[in-house]
């Protein structure tokens, strides 16, 4: 589900909340949303968290420095390298 779908269908929720004048449907609704999402996040696997530290100036240096010998050994295509290799591969893929 896209999030413009996940925006639209929580706007439509949030609607049918605001014409309901009814506390007894209010307080239902917020015990049902509190046992969904308790439910959900059980059955969800917890995801390892990335690591955004940012990386220090030696450690670009270094990825530069490898990248340019990877480079200098020829073990790098360009572009337009690796659109031929793909056309001969995929000749179907590039009508």
């Amino acid at each position: 589900m896209t999030t413009m779908e996940l925006d639209a269908r929580r706007a439509e929720i949030i609607r049918q909340l605001f014409d309901t004048d009814s506390m007894e449907v209010l307080d239902s609704v917020k015990r049902s949303l509190a046992r969904a999402l308790h439910r959900e996040s059980k059955q969800q696997p917890t995801v390892a968290k990335e690591d955004l530290t940012p990386y220090t100036m030696e450690e670009l240096n270094a990825r530069l420095d490898r990248g340019e010998a990877e480079e200098a050994a020829g073990l790098v295509y360009t572009s337009k390298e690796v659109h031929q290799m793909i056309e001969k591969e995929f000749p179907w893929l590039c009508k």
